[in-house]
């Protein structure tokens, strides 16, 4: 028996750790020592945020490194860390910590924030809510997948991701455990967000899926 995909939103409270950063080295400091939500935070929010202009940094790490403290090497490698090329929190965070422990070892970094610049860590507390959406095969799947709004997809394709058990996100391991589709189910998983918006994320699945009878 098929178990129902139950979808769900979710609201976004900001809370700020008690960290800030003034420098390169600061900055470092801070990525190795706070939780993974404050690391999902920064990386993955841009998506949310910006999800009508691509042409971003893919954290806001890289975006206070070029903007606050014009480091536009090491803005420009850290921007290439793609989150979501990473199966888990701890070794993006890993990645992170040795691009900036490169650069730190081959540059004298010592530029720091003007005024009050410093880079605040922030993790973002998510109250979830349910939807009055449910789907319990393709079909039902695909009237749904129409319907949700940009927070829903953002919440199952991405924050879904900090869930224990999860393998790649809700709408995949959904599809393939339930389903049996584990073509579709790879397919999803591999779409890039920092290549489309969520609304184009959006068409490209339905696109995947076969024509409704």
């Amino acid at each position: 028996m098929v178990t129902p995909l139950n979808f769900y939103t979710s609201i976004k409270l900001p809370e700020y750790v008690g960290r800030k950063a003034g420098t390169v080295e600061e900055l470092l400091e801070g990525i190795r020592a706070v939780d993974g939500s404050c690391i999902f935070h920064h990386t993955y929010h841009f998506l949310y945020q910006t999800q009508y202009a691509l042409a971003q940094p893919k954290s806001d790490f890289a975006y206070w490194v070029d903007v606050i403290l014009h480091d536009f090497e090491l803005a420009e490698r850290l921007s290439a860390v793609n989150p979501v090329e990473f199966s888990t929190i701890r070794a993006l965070r890993e990645r992170l910590v040795g691009v900036m422990e490169e650069h730190l070892r081959a540059n004298d970094c010592r530029a720091r924030a003007p005024g009050n610049m410093d880079f605040y860590f922030i993790r973002a507390n998510s109250v979830v809510v349910r939807t009055p959406y449910s789907a319990c095969d393709l079909p039902s799947f695909r009237e749904c997948l129409k319907k949700l709004s940009i927070g829903s997809l953002y919440h199952h394709l991405f924050e879904s991701r900090m869930k224990p058990g999860i393998k790649a996100n809700d709408f995949s391991d959904w599809l393939s455990d339930q389903l049996g589709l584990a073509s579709l189910a790879e397919q999803i998983a591999r779409l890039d967000p920092f290549l489309f918006t969520l609304e184009e994320i959006r068409g490209r699945i339905l696109g995947m899926m076969p024509p409704a009878a």
